[in-house]
């Protein structure tokens, strides 16, 4: 990563040292890193360097339990982009889907509070495949799912692949599937559970 300290919460696939921005991306749910590995080089004539967040429990950090509660990940996440100097390095933006533009959106929120007068803010946060926070209430279905964080790992891999973002090598794969069920379950808990936070006042 140019110019960038290392950290656990940020990965970058292909680092671009002419870049002249840097994008911030949230994965959705149970994603990872992954999700945007193709990124830099598809946007490496625009000059924007793509950074992923990793949470724990995916990925590379499969090994540690997954974040259930918006607050602490929001706060680590925060932290992660503060230790690496991202607001101190070049222009930056984020990019979230699905679950990722609630937690990039919160993110902004939460570094905006945070981040000593004058010192660079995100551009934009860029929100795909999720409606505004504010139409979201405590305690929320899924859709017509229900509480997906309480299903069994049958019932949860079955409601889940009628979304369509679980590729087929992956729903026939049962080593697979119960290393990334956890991940699934703990951020369907976390979305089901968060509450938009206060405005600063």
């Amino acid at each position: 990563m140019a110019n960038l300290e290392a950290n656990d919460y940020i990965v970058c696939a292909s680092p671009q040292l002419n870049a002249k921005v840097r994008l911030v991306c949230f994965p959705h749910a149970g994603g990872g890193p992954s999700a945007f590995a193709a990124w830099g080089d598809l946007l490496e004539d625009k000059l924007i360097e793509v950074v992923a967040v990793s949470a724990p429990g995916r990925e590379r950090r499969i090994h540690l339990p997954p974040i259930t509660d918006s607050e602490t990940l929001i706060q680590e996440i925060c932290e992660a982009i503060e230790a690496t100097g991202i607001p101190d390095g070049l222009p930056y933006a984020f990019f979230g889907h699905s679950l990722g533009a609630v937690l990039a959106f919160e993110v902004a929120r939460q570094l905006d509070i945070r981040m000593i007068a004058g010192r660079p803010r995100p551009l934009h946060v860029f929100a795909s495949g999720h409606g505004g926070p504010s139409t979201m209430e405590l305690g929320r279905d899924v859709g017509n799912w229900g509480r997906l964080h309480t299903l069994s790992d049958a019932e949860l891999m079955e409601t889940i692949s009628t979304f369509g973002f679980v590729p087929d090598d992956l729903a026939t794969n049962k080593d697979l599937l119960r290393a990334v069920v956890p991940a699934l379950r703990g951020d369907f808990q976390l979305y089901e559970d968060y509450k938009r936070r206060s405005a600063a006042k």
